[in-house]
């Protein structure tokens, strides 16, 4: 287990990659919208440099992440999602623009290449989630702007298997918390937890859902332990396994290494599954709908980005293990899983 430490400080930017993945794994009856093939690109290096690689890992074994290819440019606060045969990578900040961007990229998750483009969402935005059914995919909430910082809370839908642009689908319960919220699903229903007020901004401990195949305005489903913002988690056909990221408790901002778990199908508040090996906030997850991972991250006081990659299995609490390690220690990378 390696740390890094942080060469200088980075402000204005809050985001987090990953979300509720795609695939299914070869020669099972699983869903599709997750697979054995975990996939973590781009992210902050903390240096002043942000990256445009694609890792990929088997998340049944303990072997180390190996380079996949590259997007089609040097990107942060990405958030993906898979359909059984694609990757898709949606938007993010990109190093040296001045605006956030509305690129929806994707790769093909069974052979070692580049991403290409495919599409546009409606606006430009980061720190947003995703999720998807395997056949329709999802951008939920985020932020957009530079200067005068405002969250959405669209819900924005394209078609996983065919290039195009994305359209408005419906509304977040509460526009004002997007940022840096996750979002995790089953084969139905997708549950967007937590967020901040935006840029830097007072962190919500509230929990909302949509059906994705209506993917209408959502409704309240429930509330995590603590408020939290930079979020990570991704789920199976019956539970959704989230991490704190950075808390408020007693007034004070706390890098939490928690885990909750929620029962997708049945509202309620989150319950304490187990602890990471290390708390951190911003890291990217995968599942192949037994075991989840957990990849990266950032912990302070230390100024640490993580190299590790966490496992657990989703129908078992307790806490996570030291799985294996990414080839490059970032935070705010996307990620998700596919077929190999």
């Amino acid at each position: 287990m390696n740390y890094y430490i942080k060469q200088s400080p980075i402000t204005g930017l809050a985001g987090f990659g990953g979300g509720a993945s795609g695939l299914n794994v070869a020669g099972s009856a699983i869903p599709i919208w997750y697979g054995d093939r975990a996939f973590k690109w781009g992210g902050n290096a903390m240096s002043g440099s942000y990256r445009d690689s694609n890792e990929y890992k088997a998340i049944s074994t303990s072997a180390d992440a190996a380079d996949f290819g590259d997007m089609t440019g040097q990107i942060v606060s990405s958030a993906g999602c898979c359909d059984g045969n694609k990757g898709i990578m949606q938007t993010g900040y990109v190093l040296n623009s001045n605006v956030h961007n509305a690129d929806i990229q994707w790769f093909t998750v069974s052979t070692l290449g580049d991403a290409t483009q495919r599409g546009d969402l409606t606006e430009n935005k980061f720190a947003q989630s995703a999720c998807s059914d395997g056949t329709l995919g999802f951008c939920v909430g985020g932020g957009k702007g530079r200067s005068g910082w405002t969250n959405t809370g669209m819900i924005e839908v394209f078609t996983m298997a065919t290039s195009g642009n994305a359209s408005d689908a419906g509304d977040l319960t509460n526009s004002t918390s997007t940022d840096t919220s996750i979002t995790v699903n089953d084969a139905t229903r997708a549950v967007r937890c937590g967020g901040a007020t935006g840029n830097g901004g007072t962190q919500v401990d509230t929990m909302d859902y949509f059906t994705m195949a209506t993917s209408v305005t959502s409704t309240d489903f429930g509330d995590l332990k603590w408020p939290s913002k930079a979020l990570e988690g991704c789920g199976n056909d019956t539970r959704g396994v989230i991490t704190l990221g950075s808390t408020i408790q007693s007034g004070s901002t706390v890098y939490e290494d928690q885990i909750q778990y929620i029962t997708i199908q049945s509202a309620g508040n989150a319950t304490d599954f187990g602890d990471l090996t290390q708390e951190r906030n911003h890291a990217s997850s995968a599942t192949n709908g037994t075991r989840a991972i957990f990849m990266t991250g950032y912990s302070w006081p230390g100024n640490y980005m993580w190299d590790i990659i966490d496992k657990i299995e989703i129908d078992t609490t307790g806490n996570a293990t030291d799985l294996a390690d990414v080839l490059d220690a970032v935070w705010e990378s996307g990620s998700c899983s596919g077929n190999a």
